[in-house]
């Protein structure tokens, strides 16, 4: 309400770990819930949400701050498709009550995310 948007603008970074062990991160649509079946048939192997101590290990970012760039090379990055609606977004800002102003085009660019339907 702070910042008088609606809340599909506001976006989250969703933390998984793969069955194998890899850290993911997805972005989608504050009001959205991330399918965990569709990102496990998207990575071919199964996913289960990061405990708020896995989440700092693999981002380096508290729960509640965990922005949509900046993540470390080894977590696997998915950007729901319906974040390329928005023409700015806003999502973690790297500690909990901080937000990040973004474009969600440039951020699939810069990051090199997967753009998919997981929401």
């Amino acid at each position: 309400s702070a910042l008088n948007v609606e809340p599909s603008m506001i976006v989250k970074t969703v933390v998984m770990v793969t069955r194998s062990g890899r850290p993911v991160a997805a972005v989608v649509q504050g009001d959205r819930r991330v399918d965990l079946g569709k990102v496990s048939s998207i990575l071919g192997e199964g996913v289960r949400l990061a405990s708020p101590r896995e989440i700092e290990e693999a981002t380096g970012y508290p729960v509640g701050g965990v922005p949509p760039a900046g993540l470390p090379e080894s977590v696997i990055k998915l950007v729901d498709r319906g974040v390329l609606d928005l023409e700015r977004a806003y999502g973690g800002g790297g500690r909990d009550g901080y937000l990040l102003e973004f474009r969600p085009r440039e951020l699939v660019e810069t990051v090199d995310a997967i753009v998919a339907e997981i929401t």
